[in-house]
């Protein structure tokens, strides 16, 4: 691929010039390379085998970034707690357990964001996460589950997120 251009720089008097390396510019060409930058996001969404539309590999991507920004964000607790583990096992779990938290936090945060009806009611993405935490799975020793009613305010959180409420928990 060709990422740059050729340019002239002086144009006047070109028909009785020879042109030396002086007379001319080499500029990166940014339009082709944003072009073959997305074609590459869109292929690499094609090679997962990620079934969506343009929009959604967008939000995806953007989610992508968010993610990468945390990750800047808590590396040195990372580095700090896997200091304090005894063995490799414990350091894994750490870093799962991060990690994990990483992408939680990322989503909640991505909706909250463009959420006008979340940004007016919660100050922060955590106050979000403060609301939900209240919500319980019980596991019985007869292999039955049951969850916690939710309020109407983790109803209209889960509305937000898109997510479906279990009609026991109405």
């Amino acid at each position: 691929m060709i990422y740059h251009k050729i340019v002239i720089k002086n144009k006047d008097n070109l028909s009785n010039k020879t042109l030396t390396s002086n007379d001319l510019e080499i500029v990166r060409d940014g339009n082709r390379i944003k072009k073959d930058k997305n074609i590459a996001e869109f292929f690499s969404f094609l090679n997962y085998k990620i079934d969506s539309n343009p929009i959604e590999n967008f939000e995806a991507y953007k989610l992508n970034n968010e993610q990468a920004k945390y990750l800047e964000k808590i590396k040195y607790q990372i580095n700090s707690n896997i200091q304090n583990a005894i063995t490799e096992n414990e350091k894994q779990e750490i870093v799962f357990i991060l990690f994990s938290g990483l992408i939680l936090m990322s989503k909640v945060r991505s909706v909250w964001m463009y959420s006008e009806m979340l940004r007016q009611k919660y100050e922060t993405p955590y106050n979000i996460i403060d609301e939900m935490t209240s919500i319980r799975l019980t596991h019985y020793p007869d292999g039955s589950e049951k969850i916690t009613p939710f309020s109407q305010t983790q109803i209209e959180i889960c509305k937000e997120y898109n997510l479906d409420v279990p009609i026991e928990c109405l």
